[in-house]
């Protein structure tokens, strides 16, 4: 994802959009690096990687 920041709604739309359309890419663009996923305990410490291994 560009430098752009984005409203929290559109960032919303992105991923869901990305999530229909089945785009894993699309879906961990929108994460930062080493984001963290509060709604997978097991891995709630995530890379991009982890992410997309798991979504």
């Amino acid at each position: 994802m560009a430098d752009i920041m984005l409203r929290p709604k559109e960032v919303v739309c992105k991923w869901v959009d990305a999530f229909n359309n089945h785009d894993i890419e699309e879906i961990t663009s929108l994460y930062h690096e080493d984001a963290i996923n509060h709604q997978l305990k097991q891995f709630a410490q995530c890379s991009q990687e982890n992410l997309r291994q798991q979504i």
